[in-house]
């Protein structure tokens, strides 16, 4: 078995900083995510299984305001 999975989001508003206002509302920035998962019966008792998740490595990525103002990076 085999089983391939790809995951676009686009960019969203995350957080809402009213007092400091729009230029410091957080927001989560787009991107696309592969991954991956295989499984292979060697027999009715023995499986043989794999995953992999985010195969290219794709950061998910917060910012202040605009996208020049990066406040974290992750990869997961």
């Amino acid at each position: 078995m085999i089983r391939v999975a790809g995951n676009y989001k686009g960019n969203y508003l995350n957080a809402i900083r009213s007092l400091a206002g729009p230029d410091h509302y957080q927001w989560f920035d787009k991107n696309f995510t592969l991954d991956a998962t295989a499984s292979y019966a060697f027999s009715k008792k023995v499986r043989a299984f794999i995953e992999m998740n985010n195969i290219f490595n794709e950061p998910n990525r917060f910012y202040h305001g605009t996208q020049a103002r990066t406040e974290s990076i992750s990869y997961t």
